[in-house]
């Protein structure tokens, strides 16, 4: 087991080693770096709570890779939507491990948007991916996001909708395009996995792919927030969803 594995499991260390690390990198002044993980490369900054965890600890979000790459193999899975896909981990690993997948990425914030750019330059042989700078939700529109701003570093990995009369201060707010699944892919007949990470948004996310799920056989992992799980598992049961999994505040649901 690498040491970094280990540091992250005991809690002391996991407190300790992450911040002495950042001291002097940040007294180096180096933050970005080249990374191979999980047999791709990333371009990481250690300003970033995603990028550092793979940085420092060699890991993200392990278990829910695993489990989503093993239900897409028993599945014979034939395309991947990766839903809120940030700077494309789930893309990329996807893609280097299922030659034949047909992957579609959406990642509405520009800046990210860039970095998912960037990662997939980092990785030329992997030819089979659509990237989209826009996210999904229920109507074609321009909604105002928001994330955390620390050290003077916008936090991709929390960009999310503000709701109505929210108290923004203190966090970073931008526009993003948004579109209806529905109108813009027409896939019947086929195996569909989704994963979703919209950080709250993921009920409107899912009422604008009404079609998709009524026309195929579909899997989904989708993080959802405790506040909403009700209000979302009531909208994934009419849909014809059940539950099959959970790790974490990940949830798998399918179809078939």
């Amino acid at each position: 087991m690498k040491f970094r594995s280990i540091f992250r499991k005991i809690p002391i260390l996991k407190r300790i080693y992450p911040s002495l690390i950042y001291k002097v990198l940040v007294l180096f002044k180096k933050n970005f770096f080249i990374y191979k993980f999980r047999n791709i490369y990333l371009g990481l900054n250690i300003n970033d709570p995603i990028d550092r965890s793979i940085l420092l600890f060699d890991y993200y979000e392990d278990d829910q890779i695993n489990y989503l790459c093993k239900i897409m193999k028993k599945n014979k899975t034939n395309y991947f939507f990766d839903i809120g896909a940030n700077c494309g981990i789930y893309t990329l690993i996807l893609s280097k491990l299922f030659k034949k997948l047909k992957i579609f990425s959406f990642e509405p914030i520009k800046s990210t948007f860039i970095k998912l750019k960037r990662n997939m330059l980092l990785n030329p042989e992997l030819k089979h991916i659509k990237k989209y700078n826009y996210g999904l939700s229920n109507q074609n529109s321009i909604l105002k996001t928001k994330a955390l701003k620390k050290n003077g570093f916008i936090q991709s990995g929390g960009f999310g909708i503000v709701n109505k009369n929210e108290n923004l201060k203190n966090l970073h707010t931008e526009y993003a395009l948004f579109k209806k699944a529905d109108d813009n892919f027409k896939i019947k007949n086929k195996k569909i996995c989704l994963k979703i990470d919209v950080e709250g948004h993921e009920f409107f996310v899912l009422d604008g792919l009404r079609n998709i799920f009524k026309n195929n056989q579909v899997v989904l992992q989708i993080e959802i927030f405790p506040m909403n799980f009700n209000k979302v598992n009531k909208k994934l049961n009419s849909f014809g969803f059940k539950k099959i999994n959970q790790i974490n505040a990940d949830y798998y649901f399918t179809n078939s």
